[in-house]
This record gives structure tokens, sequence and C-alpha cells, in this order.
């Protein structure tokens, strides 16, 4: 491990600051939520909240993807090529699920999908 790394890797506000936006991103999905369910239209709601869980699902597994590559995590090479394509081929493939099989509502699963932007 180098300098670099070590100093990534010793720099406990980034891991802070890393999980506060996945908390706040989370946040703004359980509150967004809320205030579709206001509208009665219970497919809003969840078409929100499936937009929303993607993006916590996405922003938790690029977090892990990006501690392996920075020395965070011990994490073989090949290991994180794998988890990689795995992970844009599952967000891909939900992607595609939910809009081919259960129909969302698209501007609630766009507002859903746009929380990350919020919580930053």
């Amino acid at each position: 491990m180098n300098a670099e790394n070590q100093s990534a890797a010793s720099d406990p506000e980034a891991e802070r600051g890393s999980r506060r936006l996945e908390r706040n991103n989370l946040l703004l999905v359980v509150l967004g939520s809320v205030a579709f369910s206001f509208t009665g239209d219970f497919r809003k709601v969840l078409s929100f909240l499936a937009g929303g869980l993607i993006t916590v699902v996405n922003l938790r597994l690029f977090r892990l993807i990006v501690a392996g590559m920075t020395g965070l995590r011990q994490t073989k090479r090949s290991r994180l090529i794998v988890q990689v394509v795995l992970k844009f081929f599952g967000m891909l493939g939900v992607l595609a699920f939910l809009m081919l099989v259960l129909k969302p509502a698209p501007i609630a699963l766009l507002l859903g999908l746009s929380t990350l932007v919020v919580a930053v």
C-alpha cells in the first residue's frame, strides 16, 4: 500500500461523509414516499419508493466498490471487476424489470431516482 492509499484508508472523515450521504438519501426516500402517500395514488408511492430504493442500493454498492479500489477494504482485483460487472447488469436488470413488468408512474420514478442529487 503506497502513501496515498494509506492516507485515504486512514481518513475517517471520508467514511463518515459517505455514510452520511447514504443516510440522507434514505431519509429523502422515506420522506418522499410519505409525501406521495398524500396524493392517494398508491402506484405513485410505489414508483417513488422503487426509484429511491434503487438509488440507495446503487450508492451502497458503489461505495463498497470504491472502498475496494482505494484500499479501504482488501479486495482482489478480479473480485472488484466481477463486482462492477454484476452491479452494472444487476441495476440494469432491476430497471428493465421495473419498466417492462411493473410499469411504474414515470414522473414519480424519476423523482425517486433523483433523490441522490438532492441528498448531495
